[in-house]
């Protein structure tokens, strides 16, 4: 069992250093592949409504363009719609977390010494006024 566990553990680490060291060919590769796949599909559509309409060349491209336009509208349409309730979500999670880490930090500092709460209070002030003299000298 321990070797299957090492054996998967070794895979994911040789896989994340490819997708490291290759992420732009990789993500290249990616657009290519589906900049083909919207040509295919766009000729396709070119050839049926050519076939169905009984259409010449320069007519069906202009259908083909207008009905992507359609296609591209109505997924914008459907985004929109969807926006707000997910914007909803995202901000009740946000602030979910948000009250998570406000009671873990106030917990943290009731469990400290005073002597700890004066370290974190001088790291702060030293902190605060490095980052002060940097960004106003």
């Amino acid at each position: 069992m321990n070797l299957l566990v090492n054996r998967k553990l070794m895979i994911q680490f040789v896989l994340i250093g490819i997708v490291i060291l290759f992420y732009d060919v990789m993500l290249h590769a990616m657009f290519s592949i589906v900049h083909i796949a919207f040509e295919w599909l766009e000729l396709t559509l070119d050839h049926i409504i050519e076939h169905i309409f009984h259409t010449d060349r320069q007519q069906s491209q202009i259908i083909v363009f207008y009905l992507l336009w359609l296609i591209a509208f109505y997924g914008l349409y459907r985004i929109c719609r969807a926006l707000p309730g997910i914007y909803n979500r995202l901000k009740e999670q946000l602030f979910a977390i948000c009250l998570q880490c406000k009671s873990y930090l106030i917990e943290y500092c009731r469990d400290q010494s005073s002597v700890q709460k004066i370290k974190w209070l001088t790291f702060f002030i030293v902190g605060l006024s490095c980052l002060v003299f940097i960004t106003f000298s």
